[in-house]
């Protein structure tokens, strides 16, 4: 195994392309209503210390301006999405970190992941289980794990459709 956070970071980006993904069209949305709105060619849209646009790098201007009042509910739902999906992902890295805790092999990382997992990276993919998922967690650990095992299977579900 070569980097456990190489790996951590593989899993949270496809576990969660559809949800950023999702994000960035909202946002890009947002922005532009919020052009529509204020009548002015302006780039971005800074809200609650967030700044949003949807303008390529190389090609924003540098007018930008905050978020106009009609707008301040989609900005407060956009936000509220994003920290939802910033925890989940923290929680979820938070697991995969202490589920990859000593693995040393693609038939340890196989065992101690669950299978909604395990079917996103290729070399576990096919794989079969010889140890019980989450073999490497203490007890409390496990605990936490269930607490969390249905929003990674829900994660895992979002990439496989999207």
């Amino acid at each position: 195994m070569s980097s456990n956070l190489k790996l951590i970071n593989y899993i949270i980006s496809k576990l969660f392309d559809s949800e950023d993904n999702r994000i960035k069209l909202d946002s890009i949305q947002l922005v532009k209503q919020n052009r529509e709105a204020r009548k002015q060619p302006i780039s971005g849209v800074f809200y609650q210390g967030l700044y949003f646009t949807d303008q390529p790098v190389g090609m924003r201007n540098v007018k930008n301006g905050p978020l106009h009042i009609s707008l301040k509910d989609a900005g407060d739902r956009l936000v509220t999405d994003m920290n939802r999906v910033k925890y989940e992902k923290d929680r979820i890295r938070q697991m995969l970190s202490l589920m990859l805790e000593g693995t040393h092999s693609w038939q340890d990382v196989r065992d101690a992941l669950p299978n909604c997992i395990t079917s996103l990276i290729a070399d576990t993919a096919n794989l079969e289980r010889t140890r019980e998922v989450g073999y490497t967690l203490s007890p409390l650990h496990y605990q936490q794990y269930k607490k969390i095992e249905d929003r990674m299977a829900y994660y895992s579900i979002l990439h496989l459709i999207n």
